[in-house]
């Protein structure tokens, strides 16, 4: 992945707000480019919604943005998008009827 982004003075200044919890001015350095493609600042609106930082939580949404960044070869958002994964897996398996786990768990 490129380090082009620590090089990046709005990205920086907003991945430091986020660290302070200052969400709106985090985001209001980061909306444009993210829109523009950039993968950190995608990658950084993507964890502000799937956690909740901020914004409504909308995960569907973050989890979008951080495949989109994962995708361009970003380190970090492939590590959160197998962390996704798993939960999501983990989610439906708590759906599964109780004798499918067992099943499951013996095999």
């Amino acid at each position: 992945m490129s380090t082009n982004w620590v090089n990046n003075k709005d990205v920086v200044q907003a991945a430091k707000a986020l660290c302070q919890g200052k969400y709106g001015t985090a985001l209001s350095l980061l909306e444009t480019k993210a829109g523009d493609g950039h993968p950190e600042a995608q990658y950084l609106v993507g964890l502000m919604f799937r956690f909740d930082l901020g914004l409504i939580s909308d995960g569907k949404k973050g989890l979008k943005l951080i495949e989109m960044t994962a995708d361009q070869g970003h380190g970090d958002a492939q590590h959160q998008l197998a962390k996704c994964y798993r939960e999501i897996i983990f989610d439906e398996c708590e759906k599964c009827p109780s004798s499918y786990k067992l099943e499951q768990s013996a095999a």
